[in-house]
């Protein structure tokens, strides 16, 4: 079976979703989309089906940001890191995080 940790979790990630999910009130407020429940057994047998992304307003930054890594570390964005190679900057799957989750 699972670690205690992750069925606690199971509470609030697909449990108490589900929950959420029949309040049909709460869903049609303008902008908000309703959450998809995790379920631990179809993310580990492969079967769980991750939504599409939802498109949300794009974030202004503050106009003092710069986008110049040179000023922060000395040096530009290395090679293997802009294309995405390094393991601590991929993009991870639902199954990825539920393992680094489960793992620790």
């Amino acid at each position: 079976m699972f670690p205690a940790r992750v069925e606690a979790d199971d509470q609030v990630f697909n449990d108490d979703i589900n929950r959420l999910l029949k309040m049909e009130e709460m869903w049609k407020v303008a902008g908000r989309v309703k959450p998809v429940a995790l379920d631990v057994e179809t993310i580990n047998d492969g079967s769980f089906v991750t939504p599409p992304l939802r498109n949300a307003p794009p974030v202004q930054a503050p106009a003092e940001a710069s986008t110049d890594n040179t000023a922060t570390n000395g040096a530009g964005p290395s090679k293997a890191a802009a294309n995405g190679t390094l393991r601590d900057q991929r993009e991870l799957s639902v199954k990825d995080n539920l393992d680094l989750f489960v793992d620790r």
